[in-house]
């Protein structure tokens, strides 16, 4: 493995456990009582600094082990964690992601930690436990069953003793020293109980102090010269055990029996050593089992095969074309096979390139944390449906979308808590971030159960800024009022905040989701909240399509926009306001001709029109095309620089009989 592909790897983990991290820190922060988030968190840290002192990145391992021995302070109860103390564990999270950001760029590690690292020193300086106390403090040592058990066994006839190590906290060689003196201690004694566990220990996850409970011949006198050879103890003590109680921990001193001793039977001595080495070689016969299923494969290789894909389907397409006019039973065959051959491999590549959306929404929770802290708001973010996975293509573009709403959904839609509490609502405002799938779509939702969207106000701001005139404005429902934010320019924050405020962000979000295929839906109501719902597909490679007519035209139209397919009588087409219409279930439907639209030919003078109902934003709307030829998966193809960004063209096909055909765009075509 090159030096590069070492560097990627290692950026690839450290954004894992930065992740991580973000994660625990906010569980941790929720209950600071719950001490399995340090313990994650104090690991993380640890493989950091490691990982990044391997690579040579000596800055960020030196940041990443002074937040290792903050958490290691917590850890042994030597410092109270309170907010102040996670402000700095966040903050320094956030330097370790700026020097991640420098060192993926090549660009020398000037981590902007100085802040941070005083504050570690001011609250170690401050909060720290004085060495007296530190060693004062006794632990509790808890056992098992079959230890309690092995302890009765062996104490007739040895000394069971407790060791305690020491060992310096910033010392670089820590585990390879307290490595040696465990081995040391097992070829002079027998271990009943090690603590932290060996798997512990041997992962760095430990702290200055290491516990051993050990059956021995020799009396804590012969033991002491033992310890004169090992080398790289800070400190060590020996003493008798304390025999069991009934809840497993040790209370009360007990000396061992002076008689001599017996031969131990053979067959009970447990040779911890080999026991040890047997389980480690089965574990890393697991991982190397493990790591020989799985096999990491380059973005841009995995674009190439889905072009390849692409192009087999079309192929597939043109002999399925040939077939249906051949009788050669032969050729039928070998056609039938490669069509099932052809989808199989799709369906696979088309897995490959599926990713948890929870790798996007994992990154929100800090975020609205640091936002309402910000705004002196409390906000619990409750996320779903983390594993609804969508291509990766559709993931890359989602993620500022997502930033921009739950920003609004903070800044615009959650009160401070007291005007929450004279509402009845609780202080703490909720915001969901939800994911679903939808026949062939993708459902995003950001809501929340806050203030929700004030019509006149949108409708003030817009006049005044000049979205609309007054006249346009009185002519717009409530519902259309409120859809006004999605205009570039509008902003009904009064002053320009760090958040928001500059009329940038809605117009933003439903551009992208167009832009994707997909469109923005919204509903809110005064006073109980706002819900913002993107549609989106789940792939932008490869779509199913209605192919229809127009004039001498093929068209492709994506089905995740179809919502059904009708025939009307030219007499059920009414006017409204010039405008052709037709009742759907009691609902009036705009009615477009495609035709007339596409190519400036009016519409025909038929009996029967085939129409093709299709979504937008909230509404409904018909097109008239002259036929519905059929349904079929095509590869959508970017279109050249000089037709590119035309409103309503969404790409282009290449069909079975070789012809090109345009992709329509529902999303753009009416704008």
């Amino acid at each position: 493995m090159s030096g590069d592909q070492y560097k990627e790897q290692f950026i690839s983990e450290a954004k894992d456990h930065l992740n991580s991290i973000n994660d625990h820190l906010l569980e941790f922060e929720k209950d600071p009582t719950n001490e399995d988030p340090i313990h994650g968190l104090f690991r993380s840290f640890h493989t950091l600094k490691g990982n990044a002192s391997t690579m040579g990145f000596t800055r960020y391992s030196e940041l990443a082990h002074h937040l290792e021995d903050l958490l290691d302070k917590i850890r042994n109860k030597q410092i109270e964690a309170d907010s102040e103390l996670l402000d700095v564990l966040f903050k320094g999270t956030d330097c370790l992601e700026e020097g991640l950001n420098l060192i993926s760029k090549d660009q020398p590690e000037e981590i902007n930690d100085s802040e941070v690292l005083e504050k570690i020193k001011e609250i170690l300086s401050s909060k720290g436990v004085k060495k007296e106390e530190k060693s004062e403090k006794k632990l509790e040592i808890e056992f098992s069953e079959s230890e309690k058990k092995k302890i009765k066994e062996l104490k007739g006839e040895n000394f069971v003793l407790k060791i305690s190590l020491e060992f310096e906290d910033d010392s670089t060689l820590k585990l390879a020293k307290a490595l040696l003196a465990i081995r040391s201690i097992e070829q002079a004694c027998e271990v009943i109980k090690l603590f932290p566990p060996k798997e512990e220990i041997k992962s760095g996850n430990f702290g200055t102090e290491i516990f051993v409970v050990v059956a021995s011949k020799k009396g804590i006198e012969e033991l002491e010269n033992l310890f004169k050879t090992i080398t790289g103890i800070k400190s060590h003590n020996i003493s008798n055990l304390q025999e069991q109680d009934d809840s497993g921990t040790s209370n009360v001193p007990k000396t061992p029996s002076k008689e001599p001793p017996k031969s131990p039977d053979k067959e009970n001595v447990v040779d911890s050593k080999e026991e040890d080495k047997a389980k480690i070689a089965k574990q890393q016969q697991e991982a190397m089992s493990k790591q020989m299923q799985t096999v990491k494969i380059d973005i841009k290789s995995l674009d190439n095969l889905m072009d390849l894909v692409g192009e087999l389907l079309i192929s597939k397409v043109r002999l399925e074309q040939y077939a249906k006019n051949s009788t050669d039973k032969d050729f039928n065959s070998v056609v039938d096979n490669l069509t099932r051959m052809t989808i199989d491999i799709q369906d696979e590549v088309m897995k490959q390139r599926m990713i948890p959306i929870g790798n996007i929404f994992n990154r929100f929770p800090r975020m609205v944390r640091d936002l309402a802290k910000k705004e002196n708001k409390q906000v619990n973010l409750v996320i779903e449906g983390q594993d609804i996975e969508f291509d990766r293509t559709v993931l890359d573009e989602i993620g500022d979308p997502l930033v921009h709403l739950l920003r609004n959904s903070v800044d615009h839609g959650i009160e401070l808590p007291q005007e929450r509490k004279d509402k009845g609502k609780s202080p703490e405002g909720t915001i969901y971030l939800t994911a679903r799938k939808e026949k062939t779509n993708a459902i995003v939702e950001v809501s929340d159960d806050g203030a929700g969207i004030d019509g006149e106000r949108v409708k003030k701001s817009a006049i005044k800024k000049g979205v609309i005139t007054q006249e346009e404005a009185d002519q717009l429902t409530d519902k259309e009022l409120k859809r006004l934010i999605f205009r570039p320019g509008m902003s009904t924050n009064e002053s320009v905040t760090e958040v928001s405020g500059r009329g940038v962000g809605m117009d933003v979000v439903e551009t992208k989701i167009k832009n994707l295929g997909g469109n923005v839906k919204l509903d809110s109501e005064l006073g109980k909240g706002t819900k913002i719902k993107l549609q989106l597909p789940l792939t932008l490679a490869i779509v199913n399509s209605l192919i229809v007519l127009i004039d001498d035209s093929k068209y492709a139209l994506p089905l995740s926009t179809i919502e059904r397919t009708v025939k009307i009588k030219k007499r059920d087409i009414k006017t409204i306001h010039g405008n052709p219409v037709f009742i759907l279930m009691n609902e009036d439907v705009p009615l477009i001709c495609l035709s007339e639209l596409l190519h400036g030919k009016p519409r025909k003078d038929i009996d029967t029109y085939t129409v093709i109902v299709v979504d937008k934003e909230d509404s409904k709307i018909g097109l008239v095309v002259d036929n519905i030829l059929t349904q079929q998966q095509v590869l959508i193809k970017g279109l050249d620089e000089m037709v590119k960004g035309i409103k309503g063209l969404g790409g282009a096909t290449i069909l079975g009989d070789g012809k090109v055909a345009m992709i329509l765009d529902v999303a753009t075509l009416f704008d």
